[in-house]
């Protein structure tokens, strides 16, 4: 992604906005549902077990900003611990 391509960041944010909204209530509450879990798991410092909810959360909801975030914050943690 190209952060200086304001139009790009526009088609972006158009099509995130479409995924959220055809994604079926029940999987958009299992993916929280996920992200939580994850975020758990990150605090207690088991960074390979949030890294894999992160992943099963960006499957179902790819558009998940949170879940992005929360997958830098992870693979940094890893990349320190080693």
């Amino acid at each position: 992604q190209a952060p200086e391509d304001e139009d790009l960041a526009r088609r972006i944010a158009a099509a995130q906005g479409e995924l959220r909204r055809t994604l079926p209530p029940e999987m958009r509450k299992q993916a929280e549902q996920l992200y939580y879990r994850a975020v758990g798991q990150y605090l207690k410092g088991r960074y390979a077990e949030a890294g894999a909810l992160v992943e099963e959360v960006l499957r179902l909801d790819p558009s998940s900003d949170s879940a992005r975030a929360l997958k830098e914050k992870v693979e940094g943690a890893l990349r320190l611990s080693k």
